[in-house]
Formats: structure tokens, sequence, C-alpha cells
């Protein structure tokens, strides 16, 4: 926060001094850029005052634009770190709560209950496979049958991937 007032202040120095030094170069270098017998302009306190305060109004514009920028920035950082840390401490105790929640007698009470219902549902998946690998045509490959060691499938190659 600091970093961007000091900034700030900073870019108005500048623009301060580019305001001064611009009419310090009109108050003294015209005097030897004008041509002989043509007077020099002489500045006075109501153009230097209408110069710094154009140098003030172009500073300030600058840093609402900067200020703005860094609104929009500063909310989408604090949304996203809001977030973050919301996420992180909901799953923290979400972990936590059903953690202990499962070690109650409750919780191991629904926990036998859905393990036995799910191996109730395997034993009862098994039982109808068995039923339908009855009516399949070839039992040897239910049985788990093994073909001779002397078969072979397909033909062999060569190398180069012609026939042999």
């Amino acid at each position: 926060m600091w970093k961007f007032i000091r900034q700030g202040v900073l870019g108005f120095a500048a623009c301060y001094l580019v305001a001064y030094s611009l009419w310090m170069l009109t108050k003294f270098a015209s005097a030897k850029l004008s041509s002989p017998g043509v007077p020099a302009p002489i500045v006075t306190y109501p153009e230097l005052i209408a110069a710094l305060l154009t140098g003030l109004a172009i500073s300030l514009g600058l840093l609402g634009i900067v200020i703005a920028g860094l609104a929009l920035w500063g909310y989408r950082a604090i949304r996203e770190e809001a977030k973050g840390i919301s996420v992180k401490i909901a799953r923290g105790e979400t972990r936590k709560r059903v953690s202990e929640y499962l070690r109650s007698a409750e919780g191991a009470e629904l926990v036998g209950n859905e393990v036995a219902k799910r191996v109730d549902e395997l034993k009862e998946g098994l039982a109808i496979g068995n039923s339908y690998s009855k009516l399949a045509p070839d039992q040897s490959i239910i049985e788990g049958g093994v073909e001779a060691p002397e078969s072979k499938v397909g033909k062999p190659y060569h190398k180069k991937g012609g026939p042999a």
C-alpha cells in the first residue's frame, strides 16, 4: 500500500519538476534564443500557475487511472485469495468431521451395512454371471480350458515381413 502512495508522490513530484523546468527554460533560454531587436517574452506568475496546475491535473489524472487499475486487480486478487482460503478450511473441516463420524458407533454401523450390501450385490452378480455362463456354447472357455501347446495361431513370418 505504501509502495503505491510513494509512487504517486514521486509521480506528482516528477510532473511538477517537468513543469517547473519548462518554465525555467522559457524564462532563461528565451532571452538567448530570441531574434535581435525582438524582446523576449516574459512569463508572468499567472502563466506559471497555469502551467503548474496543468501539470497537477495531468498527474492527478494518471494517478486516478493507476488507482482504478489497482482497484480492479486488487479486487480479483482478494477474491481469489478468499476463495482459496475458504476451500482449504472447508476441506479440512469436512475431513475432520467425516473421520469423527466414521469413528463413532453410528458411523461404524452405517459403514458395516454398506459393505454388507455391496458384498451381497457382488454375490448376486456372480450368481447371475454363472447362470449365463451355463448357456455358453463352449464350456471350455468358462472352465478355463487350455489349448494344446503344439497348436499355433497364425503363420510365421520372416523378419522382413514376408511369409515363411
